[in-house]
């Protein structure tokens, strides 16, 4: 019996310890995730950083601004033809896909023959979501080192490997060579 009561006492009082715990570590991860994306490689100048696009993420409303000063054109209301509509559509050295209707296209735009070709799609209003698109592999590779030269931590392999730091989740598709930005939620 008091071998029943002693093991009952630490279950019990094991419960309420560990609840502190996971609260205090809970705690501790939210105060060390970085408030602001800094990674140790440098940015191709002919494409979006991703220091960039996490502001672009963060204020939607300047995306106009931060679009001419990174040199891309804008075209509003950007709808993939029965695969998504943007907000907004960034491109760069790039052409707008054939147009199918108004605001549709019936891809992503294409690159040029020359230079560095980009695009940026933002999605619609509450969806916090950014994708970065390029067409050549160094580029690619370029941006997949920022990921993780800016404490982004792989947390899921795979044909869109998958990287966080608590506050973003970025996922990186080598397929089309494209990395999406998300708000963790």
């Amino acid at each position: 019996m008091f071998i029943a009561a002693a093991s009952l006492s630490i279950s019990i009082t094991g419960c309420g310890t560990s609840k502190q715990t996971t609260a205090t570590k809970q705690q501790a991860q939210q105060q060390s995730v970085p408030q602001e994306i800094n990674p140790a490689v440098a940015a191709n100048a002919d494409v979006l950083s991703i220091k960039d696009a996490a502001l672009l993420l963060n204020n939607p409303e300047k995306a106009d601004s931060i679009a001419r000063a990174n040199g891309y054109t804008v075209i509003n209301r950007y709808g993939v033809y029965r695969v998504e509509t943007y907000a907004k559509m960034l491109y760069k050295n790039c052409t707008p896909a054939k147009s199918v209707g108004k605001n549709l296209y019936d891809d992503t735009p294409k690159p040029r023959r020359k230079g560095t070709s980009s695009y940026v799609a933002m999605m619609p209003d509450g969806a916090e979501s950014i994708i970065i698109g390029v067409f050549n592999t160094a580029t690619y590779q370029n941006l997949v080192e920022q990921v993780k030269t800016a404490g982004f931590k792989l947390d899921m392999p795979g044909d869109e490997d998958a990287y966080t730091n608590g506050r973003y989740n970025i996922y990186c598709y080598s397929g089309r060579k494209t990395v999406r930005i998300e708000k963790v939620r």
